[in-house]
């Protein structure tokens, strides 16, 4: 995707929490600012410190990690995450995949990842995808990775992005990305590897036969 900083636009609609602008070069940009300052300011965190990343595997504890968090609130917060992640901010889908996993029974530390999330977006509120123009051919490509054994239980994670591609590898757009945890136990990481490919190669034939049609 392309990130930019700032949106300069010649003409801008919202649809759904989403922004989408035309520029004057033609291209279409989505974004969701607004939202997502809706979202901070509902947490009551407009005034939180950025950081650079939206997860950490080594998240320092604090005695109190483990005391029961409301969970209705943290329902609200992942419902509400879950919506731009699969939308206009790919790059929250790995984090948000991994706070959802303890919707059932949150506790403190749990809820200090989502507020990294939360904080993340803070620093990345004009993050945005970028549909450029393109010469009139459709480049669709694909890309997949597994973690082996990231689960304490021997489950693996796995995720995948496509992207579109415009004249040159500068114009291109992710429109679509998941990441989540495989079906079953593999025993090594070479199957893992393998397993994501199919479930990715799947979506692969159903998006090259939508956009041939």
């Amino acid at each position: 995707c392309i990130w930019h900083s700032q949106i300069n636009s010649s003409e801008t609609a919202t649809y759904l929490g989403i922004n989408i602008t035309e520029t004057n070069k033609g291209e279409i940009e989505i974004s969701q600012r607004a939202y997502l300052e809706k979202l901070l300011e509902i947490a009551n965190m407009n005034d939180c410190k950025p950081v650079k990343t939206p997860y950490s595997d080594f998240q320092s504890t604090q005695p109190d990690d483990k005391n029961t968090f409301d969970k209705n609130t943290y329902l609200q917060l992942m419902g509400a995450l879950i919506f731009p992640a699969g939308l206009t901010r790919p790059d929250l889908s790995y984090a948000v995949h991994k706070c959802a996993q303890k919707c059932s029974k949150p506790n403190l530390g749990d809820f200090r990842r989502v507020k990294r999330i939360l904080r993340y977006i803070k620093g990345t509120l004009d993050y945005k995808i970028t549909f450029g123009t393109g010469d009139g051919k459709i480049r669709l490509y694909g890309y997949v990775d597994a973690a082996y054994q990231s689960y304490s239980n021997g489950a693996s994670q796995y995720g995948y992005s496509f992207s579109l591609y415009g004249t040159n590898r500068r114009k291109d757009a992710t429109f679509y990305a998941r990441s989540v945890k495989l079906k079953l136990v593999v025993l090594s990481s070479t199957e893992a590897e393998y397993v994501a490919l199919c479930e990715a190669c799947t979506e692969i034939l159903f998006l090259r036969t939508l956009l041939n049609d």
